[in-house]
């Protein structure tokens, strides 16, 4: 994999930049890297937008410094002005603007929310944000975590409640291409990311119960890729 070379080998550590979903010691190796595979064919040679970049560990295999190693071009907006600094200043496009409601007056091939969606509270706001700044023929992508994942289940049995709080909600495939469908989308692909936690027993035996299970409850990290359609469906209304 290519070194995101621009970034140094150390995180953010302020408390303005938070952590991704119950981030453990392993989530770069069991999740960043597979994540930014998945990306690749939709990235490569492409101009794209990063919706909420600034989140996360800033290292090598850090999702948005992965991507401008294969990206035409790469911008970001977020609403943390102390990150959106340190990003400027290490040599990132990165720019204010609120995720709900953005325009940067131009468009791109692919624009990206990677874990961002579930934290919102118009969520129909930014899809409608971010189609606006697709070319025609473009894609969006997003990634949120999976609400049948079984282990948040088996976490609920132990008493232990598997929510960030600072999620406004939950998505599966159905309540994800529904909400897609009414800003104006048509889902070209749904699918979940595939990660193990490197060299650890338990995650082998995880893996080991994950094969025996469908998709939809084996894995914690929904991805769907949508383009934007004509117009928006005439039942839409304010939502």
């Amino acid at each position: 994999m290519t070194d995101a070379t621009e970034v140094r080998n150390r995180p953010y550590t302020t408390d303005m930049a938070p952590r991704g979903f119950l981030q453990r010691k392993t989530w770069s190796q069991g999740s960043y890297l597979p994540r930014v595979e998945a990306l690749r064919p939709y990235v490569t040679d492409r101009s794209v937008l990063d919706v909420g970049c600034s989140s996360g560990n800033w290292r090598d295999d850090w999702v948005h410094g992965q991507v401008a190693t294969m990206a035409s071009e790469l911008v970001g907006i977020d609403i943390n002005e102390p990150a959106i600094a340190e990003l400027n200043e290490r040599g990132y496009d990165v720019r204010f603007g609120n995720a709900e409601d953005f325009d940067l007056g131009r468009t791109f091939d692919v624009v990206m929310a990677g874990e961002l969606i579930e934290h919102l509270e118009n969520a129909g706001g930014m899809l409608r944000s971010a189609r606006r700044h697709l070319k025609p023929g473009g894609r969006l992508i997003l990634t949120t975590p999976n609400a049948f994942n079984f282990s948040n289940f088996v976490y609920r049995l132990r008493g232990i409640p598997r929510v960030n709080g600072d999620h406004t909600c939950w998505y599966c495939e159905q309540t994800l291409a529904q909400l897609l469908r009414r800003t104006g989308y048509e889902v070209v692909d749904m699918t979940y990311l595939h990660f193990e936690s490197p060299g650890k027993v338990r995650g082998r035996i995880a893996g080991a119960a994950r094969s025996l299970l469908p998709d939809r409850l084996s894995w914690g990290t929904l991805i769907a890729i949508a383009e934007p359609v004509a117009s928006e469906p005439a039942d839409d209304g304010e939502r």
